[in-house]
């Protein structure tokens, strides 16, 4: 019994319609024949049977393309959603089988079985383990008769599986027997641990040697290093401390520069301060000595300064007009000697020798004054040359101090270039102290000084970890390479040392290895001599050729169907093969396929009769019946291909139950129709077909049972 039921609510764009199961009633036979007008739910029904038992998970080639895109739509469509529940009760199977799908927007699908009122839950793995789905529309039948060979494959491929796995149980066999005791193997087997056991003896004195001679060199290399590492770090010290010597050198040299040029300034700044006092000093003698003859250069001294004279002498004219100035006052100061100054300082003279005797009642010798008369006398005349003797005085202050400015500017100029001179030595040392300060000469030498000191560090320990002592470096390296074998390194660099080291530590690694896999095979002989003195023959012992004979055999068989028979049956069902190129090995085989084909088909009606099919042909595609009547694919009518498809479909060789979905069976009369339903009845009858559904377009819904 079939009962079914769904509800399909599909988007049409100006509505949504809701499609119920109407025409055609919900619960059928188990094996049911339906016909009807188009549009009443014929194919519906059987996509939503197909899709309830997981066609939408067959794989390429058991499913025609259009079907399965029908199941993939109804499933996954965005425009409808879809719930529906199918029964299916098998009295002859006493089984029922139910799949739902619940939910609209989800598009999981769950298959139960029911026994005994208790539903139990079937995976996809599990449905097409126990379970064949056979959905098919009949079109181009004769065409796809290729398709039921895929039944071949599989089988092919399987007998390829069991050969493969009698072929390895008869190859454990064979491995067994040979595994097994003889004279010759145990005499062998003795060789064997006698070989290894020299192997061993060689290749302990190889490790020895080389351990020796990677431990002498490992010992000269941290020697060798330590030593030229603190020789290295040595020198790197002592350029760092040069250089910080020199630095502090041009430091101390900047320093007594910078306090020099303090000093000098200062100095400067005094002779400036004395000249400048000078200059104001004598400015306004030069107006009243001098007058109105030298106004102009009274005016140019006058916007001349002392402190443009010192900060550029070359520019500025006060000098050169100091100078003219003073000749001008020695010139003056001559013409006043002659003229009046004679007599004064006679008068000076005199008032001298006077004041020497004042106090003393002396008559001054050709006159008849006394010492103080005479002096009073001589002070008289004196007044008389007061304002000659002001001049006078004027024109001798304004010399000195003319030569004051002079000889001080002169000094001042003098100490501006030495000035000069000192801070452009200053600069240089300040920008050497700043280059050195600056660049990396420094940071570059504390790098390599502190990648020496890492270094020698490093060697350092590990000659402690050598037991080596580092005091004793040079008497220790000049026993090494006193010996030959060691000698040759002498000139090698670090780098090759460490390379000639490795090149040791490898080989002795590699001997080791090879005395590690030498102990286990010689382990591995001990072992399998002691099996076999103590084992027994094995109970094949006797069949070792006959076995070794069926595994060839079988080696070859395997070959066989995993290989050549896959190629052949390719080859067969290519459309456009050429039956030319088959060779005679091809074509054998095709023509047992024939035969397997033609007990696929068994019967089929042709025009008004019914023939026993002895092979069908796939390559020349023609039928070949039991009475030799050939029939070529192109003369046979539509619905009696389809049916010939048909009962090959049905046809097949497991234990699976059935579920048997056909539509669009239109072009199949009644005749062609009955050996279908002959086959799904007797198919039945031997509990194969769980459900069989087959459907055509008619005038009326109509339904009856195949089984009856």
């Amino acid at each position: 019994m079939l009962r079914y039921d769904y509800i399909i609510n599909r988007d049409e764009s100006d509505e949504v319609v809701e499609y119920l199961p109407k025409e055609i009633p919900k619960e059928l036979s188990d094996a049911v024949y339906i016909e009807g007008p188009n549009s009443i739910g014929k194919s519906t029904l059987l996509n939503l049977i197909a899709l309830g038992f997981y066609g939408d998970q067959l794989n390429k080639g058991e499913i025609n393309p259009s079907l399965q895109e029908r199941i993939n739509q109804l499933k996954a469509a965005k425009h409808q959603k879809v719930t529906f529940n199918i029964t299916v009760e098998n009295e002859a199977l006493s089984s029922t089988l139910i799949s739902e799908k619940k939910d609209p927007e989800i598009d999981e699908v769950e298959v139960f079985l029911e026994d005994n009122g208790i539903k139990k839950n079937i995976t996809p793995t599990q449905f097409f383990r126990d379970y064949k789905l056979i959905y098919d529309i009949p079109s181009d039948p004769l065409n796809r008769l290729k398709e039921l060979l895929r039944e071949v494959k599989i089988e092919q491929h399987n007998l390829s599986d069991k050969i493969s796995r009698i072929y390895k149980v008869v190859r454990n066999i064979i491995t067994e027997i040979q595994e097994g005791p003889t004279a010759e193997k145990i005499k062998k087997v003795k060789e064997d641990i006698k070989s290894h056991k020299k192997t061993q003896k060689d290749l302990e004195k190889k490790i020895g040697d080389k351990s020796s001679k990677h431990a002498e060199l490992k010992e000269f290399y941290l020697l060798k290093f330590y030593l030229d590492y603190q020789q290295k770090l040595d020198i790197a010290e002592g350029e760092l401390q040069t250089i910080d010597k020199e630095l502090k050198k041009d430091q101390r040299q900047e320093k007594k520069k910078t306090e020099d040029i303090a000093k000098i300034i200062d100095i400067i700044r005094e002779r400036k301060k004395e000249a400048e006092q000078a200059y104001d000093d004598v400015t306004d003698l030069l107006k009243n000595l001098l007058g109105k003859p030298e106004n102009d250069r009274i005016k140019i001294w006058e916007h001349s300064s002392c402190k443009e004279e010192i900060e550029n002498p070359n520019a500025s004219s006060l000098r050169t007009e100091a100078k003219y100035f003073l000749n001008q006052l020695k010139y003056l100061k001559d013409k006043e000697e002659e003229s009046n100054q004679g007599e004064v300082r006679l008068i000076d003279s005199l008032l001298e020798v006077m004041q020497m005797y004042s106090g003393k009642k002396i008559t001054v010798p050709g006159t008849d004054f006394d010492i103080g008369k005479f002096t009073k006398i001589l002070e008289g005349k004196k007044q008389e040359h007061s304002t000659d003797i002001i001049k006078f005085q004027n024109i001798e202050q304004s010399i000195d101090l003319l030569e004051v400015m002079i000889e001080k500017l002169d000094s001042a100029i003098d100490l501006t270039k030495d000035e000069k001179v000192l801070k452009l030595e200053k600069k240089k040392l300040t920008d050497l102290i700043n280059e050195h300060s600056s660049s990396n000469i420094k940071e570059e030498l504390i790098e390599k000084r502190d990648f020496l000191k890492s270094k020698f560090n490093s060697f350092y320990k590990d000659l402690v970890k050598e037991e080596l002592d580092p005091d004793y470096a040079n008497e220790t390296i000049s026993k090494l390479t006193s010996k030959k074998s060691i000698k040759v390194y002498d000139s090698f660099l670090e780098n090759q040392l460490l390379d000639e080291l490795n090149k040791l530590h490898s080989g002795i690694a590699e001997l080791n290895n090879k005395k590690e896999d030498n102990e286990k095979a010689l382990l591995f002989f001990e072992r399998d001599l002691k099996r076999l003195e103590e084992q027994k023959p094995h109970e094949y012992q006797e069949k070792f050729k006959e076995l070794e004979l069926i595994q060839d055999i079988l080696q070859e068989l395997g070959q066989m169907f995993a290989v050549h028979f896959n190629k052949r049956i390719e080859k067969i069902t290519d459309l456009d093969i050429d039956p030319e190129k088959l060779t005679e090995q091809d074509k054998d085989y095709a023509d047992k396929i024939a035969v397997f084909l033609a007990s696929k088909i068994g019967a089929f009606r042709h025009i008004n009769k019914t023939y026993q099919v002895k092979k069908i042909d796939v390559v020349d595609k023609k039928i070949i019946t039991k009475g030799n009547k050939r029939i070529f694919f192109q003369d046979l009518g539509t619905g009696q291909g389809q049916g010939a498809y048909l009962e090959g479909l049905l046809n097949i060789s497991d234990n699976k139950k059935i579920i048997a979905l056909f539509d669009e069976v239109a072009m199949m009369d009644q005749k062609t129709l009955d050996p279908i339903f002959k086959k799904l009845k007797e198919l039945y009858n031997q509990k194969k077909l769980l459900l069989a559904v087959i459907v055509q377009r008619g005038d009326e819904v109509k339904t009856r049972s195949i089984i009856g």
